[in-house]
């Protein structure tokens, strides 16, 4: 089977690598108090997706980064102890709350965890919610994919919209049938 996908220009991958799954969810919006954490068993991924033995899937709740594609129920691989710079995605936990943000440093050197939808407002790390742990996220998992109601309906009307104005007559033939 390999064979044919590797054939079909696919690049077919063995999962071989056991990631603890935990299945308290990370929340994309406040911080949460995800409780007394163990892992609920283990995912196989393949070894390209696993950078490290401090890797991790975790679930998504919220909608703090639903702008940046992470969904409710969708699934992420955290990788603790890399280096993250602006931009990443990151699980960051203060104490035993966590929360899933993009991360940036303003020019004064603060730590901003940044939501991607204007609904939600920047979180910074202040001196006492130091030290702060953070995972980058590697991968996304979706567990449903699918577009939002409001983005489908956006489409939809702009295409009606369209549809109407081009069925209206235009200025010449109006005066032409007058």
């Amino acid at each position: 089977m390999f064979k044919q996908l590797e054939e079909a220009g696919l690049n077919p991958q063995w999962c071989n690598v056991p990631v603890p799954y935990f299945d308290s969810p990370v929340q994309a919006g406040a911080f949460i108090d995800p409780g007394d954490i163990t892992p609920e068993g283990y995912v196989w991924l393949p070894g390209e997706m696993v950078k490290s033995n401090m890797t991790c899937i975790l679930p998504v709740r919220g909608e703090s980064m639903r702008d940046a594609g992470f969904s409710p129920g969708d699934r992420i691989v955290v990788e603790y102890g890399t280096s993250i710079v602006d931009g990443d995605t990151v699980v960051a936990s203060v104490g035993s709350e966590s929360t899933l943000k993009s991360y940036m440093k303003d020019d004064e050197g603060r730590v901003w965890l940044v939501p991607q939808n204007p609904d939600f407002d920047a979180i910074l790390l202040e001196e006492d919610m130091m030290p702060c742990r953070m995972g980058k996220v590697t991968q996304l998992i979706k567990t449903d994919p699918r577009v939002g109601y409001r983005e489908i309906f956006k489409v939809i009307e702009r295409t009606r919209k369209k549809q109407r104005e081009a069925q209206m007559p235009t200025r010449e033939e109006v005066t032409e049938a007058v």
